[in-house]
């Protein structure tokens, strides 16, 4: 076979079925955290409460429930976008110190 170019065939296989598994688990877990997710803003949102979450190192509102919203008048976002929004929210002075005395 003297002039025939010569071919070299390589194959590699691997069994993917632990990988596929891997991704179908991580994807089913992925649906559960946005269902309990959803679940857990739903009861927030719903609670005849004021539940308000802020960052721990600069005090930011992050977060407004739709009670909130209901008892100041404001919508959730726009109480967001400002600054010190619950400080000025309290009617009192002492509720204002003891606010700020508790972040």
């Amino acid at each position: 076979m003297q002039g025939d170019p010569v071919v070299f065939a390589h194959a590699l296989l691997r069994d993917l079925s632990e990988v596929v598994a891997a991704e179908q688990r991580a994807s089913e877990r992925l649906a559960e955290l946005r269902t309990l997710s959803e679940q857990h803003t739903l009861l927030l949102d719903n609670a005849p409460l004021l539940i308000f979450r802020l960052d721990p190192l600069t005090n930011e509102l992050l977060y407004l429930n739709r009670h909130a919203e209901r008892l100041f008048g404001v919508p959730a976002a726009r109480a967001l976008e400002q600054p010190g929004f619950l400080v000025h929210a309290h009617v009192d002075p002492e509720g204002v110190l003891a606010f700020e005395e508790a972040v």
